[in-house]
């Protein structure tokens, strides 16, 4: 999923970096300071980081960073749990590519989150 939504996101205009690693994501952060990040809470990885952490990592260094969650595992807890990460926005997957673009559209034109 992580190639097809970097070659639509690229497509519609937009630059994208990816990361399927929380040092590489955290590097990128660091090294472009991106609009948007989205991201899944399930990171696949054996630092035993999610997706979650990464986010409070990155909105720490990015304080109005605009971030979401897309994750196949959105219950209300989790889902609450995102917004008070920082994240602006939850997409359950599966993402269609049209909601992709009309969506990262529309996070991308509200408001940055605010400061602490």
């Amino acid at each position: 999923m992580l190639i097809a939504f970097a070659a639509v996101l690229r497509h519609e205009g937009y630059t994208v970096r990816t990361a399927t690693t929380v040092p590489v994501a955290l590097e990128v952060c660091d090294a472009m300071r991106p609009h948007l990040v989205l991201l899944d809470i399930n990171l696949g990885n054996m630092d035993q980081t999610d997706g979650l952490d990464l986010l409070r990592q990155m909105r720490e260094r990015l304080p109005q960073l605009k971030a979401v969650v897309v994750s196949g595992y959105l219950d209300l807890v989790t889902r609450q749990v995102a917004l008070a990460a920082g994240a602006l926005d939850c997409w359950p997957k599966p993402v269609t590519m049209q909601m992709l673009i009309e969506r990262t559209a529309q996070v991308l034109a509200q408001p940055s989150p605010p400061v602490g």
